[in-house]
């Protein structure tokens, strides 16, 4: 799932998160994990949902990836913006570029967030 899902290293904050991540999406098996990570991810799975969870653990994997993204692109959105109502001179065009990129990006991320989650409603609802 991790080679699928729409997500980068740098929207993982924490370091050892963001390498079981690299080390997944380059499709090595978690059995080839360093002891320290592995570790790592035995208990993430500990507190994650059982095999017998009618959850689809890819679509889980999905929306929680786009909640993070949309996390980490409102608060550069927030940056920039404050960049930007600082900024004097030539450095306004860049940063209202910057900012106008960021919210679309934004703005994509939520539509897509929203729609899996309606997906994933209607699905229920058919079973």
């Amino acid at each position: 799932e991790a080679v699928r899902v729409d997500l980068a290293p740098e929207d993982l904050a924490v370091p050892e998160h963001r390498a079981i991540f690299e080390q997944l999406r380059d499709r090595h098996p978690a059995s080839e994990l360093p002891a320290h990570l592995a570790a790592i991810v035995a208990a993430l799975g500990a507190t994650g949902a059982g095999h017998g969870s009618e959850a689809d653990p890819g679509r889980a994997l999905e929306i929680a990836a786009l909640r993070l993204r949309e996390q980490n692109l409102r608060h550069r959105l927030a940056e920039a913006r404050g960049r930007l109502a600082r900024a004097t001179g030539g450095d306004v065009g860049a940063l209202d570029d910057e900012v106008t990129r960021i919210g679309e990006e934004l703005e994509a991320v939520m539509m897509r967030r929203q729609g899996s989650t309606v997906l994933r409603a209607d699905e229920m609802e058919s079973e």
